[in-house]
């Protein structure tokens, strides 16, 4: 049942992004140098375009290898860091020994899209002490993505 679920949402993302294809927008790019995970999948290390699924709304959160070869969809809930209105985009991660999961998307300004926890994670963090880990983001202005 999880499987045929991931199979529908990655096949509504790809119809998604195909119906978006020749807008152009602003996405986010960042060179992760470890593999992670992200909506219960594991992502290899390497570069990767973070953008959301739709203009209309932004919990849906395409995360896609620029070479196309791994991508998942995460769905995630605002939160804001008025404090920190300054700070540049970046990535945060939860790292529990060498396991990565991508846990915040902050896009600058002090906004930035919250990840849910997954069942690996929580069982992970019940087990040992975790930190956080962040790599920066990059704003690029893409066509045909």
């Amino acid at each position: 049942m999880k499987k045929q679920i991931a199979v529908a949402v990655a096949l509504m993302a790809a119809a998604i992004a195909a119906g978006q294809c020749y807008a152009q927008r602003t996405s986010l790019k960042a060179d992760i140098p470890f593999a992670f995970q992200v909506a219960n999948q594991t992502m290899p290390a390497g570069e990767y375009w973070i953008q959301r699924m739709s203009d209309a709304d932004e919990r849906a959160q395409m995360i896609r290898r620029t070479d196309s070869s791994a991508a998942a969809v995460a769905l995630t809930s605002a939160v804001v860091d008025a404090k920190n209105e300054e700070s540049a985009p970046e990535l945060v991660f939860h790292k529990y020994g060498n396991s990565y999961f991508l846990s915040e998307i902050w896009t600058g300004q002090g906004e930035g899209r919250h990840l849910p926890v997954s069942k690996r994670e929580k069982e992970l963090a019940r087990e040992t002490t975790g930190s956080e880990v962040a790599v920066s983001l990059q704003p690029v202005s893409e066509r045909g993505l």
